[in-house]
């Protein structure tokens, strides 16, 4: 005859308060905040202890991952936006990430909250937000894209911008009543005209600076005093990193990655397509726009173009 007792549901599972808080963080991302741990029945020093053996693992204060420190960059942003509290909203550049209107991640989490408000390593901006801005994504509350390139604009130069609405009109994510609509509710911005400048380069076939070296090389034209090109237009069925039309020249920003065989052979069929048809094609490497500045306005001069 057995003597063993029998096994009680929490102790194989946990205690019932812990499955339920395992339960709710599964729909969040993996986290719970400290007010949804006492709303479960937990004190503060039975949180305490669950924090200890790692049951628990704080990323911010009153925010909490349930059995695991890892998270998500999706989690990362939706426990910064816990972390800043009632009315925090995913914003500027963390939207542009999550949409994938920039290339590659953020340093810093971006949050919009409506009173000032610290979050430790994470960026606060304070801002009202009218409820038409406002989305929810994956479970993230958010501003919606129309805003996100508003609060850009303060930030972004307009061909950032350009192609953050290139890539947002790819994925059928801009329209461009909604932005006109949000940059109205936005009283006082100083930069808005930034943004008029990139949606008319976007409404010209513009796809706006891709890369910061290109943009680099834009801002570098623009203290040089230098006639601004027409950025990445389509040419002769080729894509053009910058180009004036009266001049019919075409600068090209190579990065380390036109030094492969097979992109340099693509990238001389392309100029000699472009030749035939008329046009002079220049190459700068992105490095020297950094590094070499004055060299480049040299080769740029000779090239024709000048202040």
């Amino acid at each position: 005859m057995s003597t063993e007792s029998p096994v009680r549901p929490e102790q194989e599972y946990g205690p019932p308060v812990d499955i339920a808080l395992a339960a709710l963080a599964g729909g969040q991302h993996g986290l719970v905040t400290k007010a949804q741990i006492v709303a479960a029945g937990l004190s503060t020093s039975a949180l305490s202890d669950r924090v200890k053996p790692g049951v628990l693992h704080r990323h911010h204060r009153g925010v909490y991952s349930v059995g695991h420190a890892a998270l998500s960059r999706e989690g990362e942003m939706f426990a910064a936006v816990l972390a800043a509290r009632d009315g925090a909203a995913l914003g500027h550049d963390s939207v542009a990430e999550l949409f994938e209107l920039q290339r590659g991640p953020s340093p810093e989490i971006h949050v919009v909250v409506p009173k000032r408000r610290t979050v430790p390593g994470v960026r606060v901006h304070r801002a009202t937000l009218h409820p038409l801005d406002l989305i929810v994504y994956r479970g993230i509350p958010m501003t919606n894209v129309a805003r996100t390139l508003v609060d850009l604009s303060e930030t972004w130069t307009a061909d950032e911008l350009t192609y953050a609405i290139g890539e947002a009109a790819f994925h059928n994510r801009f329209s461009l009543d909604a932005t006109r609509r949000a940059m109205d509710r936005a009283n006082g911005r100083h930069r808005l005209h930034v943004l008029e400048e990139a949606i008319a380069e976007y409404l010209d076939g513009s796809k706006g600076s891709k890369s910061r070296k290109e943009s680099a090389f834009l801002k570098l034209l623009k203290a040089a005093g230098i006639a601004r090109p027409r950025v990445n237009v389509v040419i002769e069925g080729e894509e053009a990193d910058a180009h004036w039309p009266d001049r019919r020249l075409i600068v090209e920003v190579d990065g380390a990655g036109h030094r492969r065989p097979n992109v340099k052979r693509k990238d001389a069929r392309r100029d000699r397509l472009l030749t035939a048809a008329g046009w002079r094609v220049v190459h700068i490497d992105a490095d020297e726009i950094v590094l070499e500045p004055d060299s480049v306005l040299a080769t740029l001069a000779h090239a024709g173009l000048a202040p």
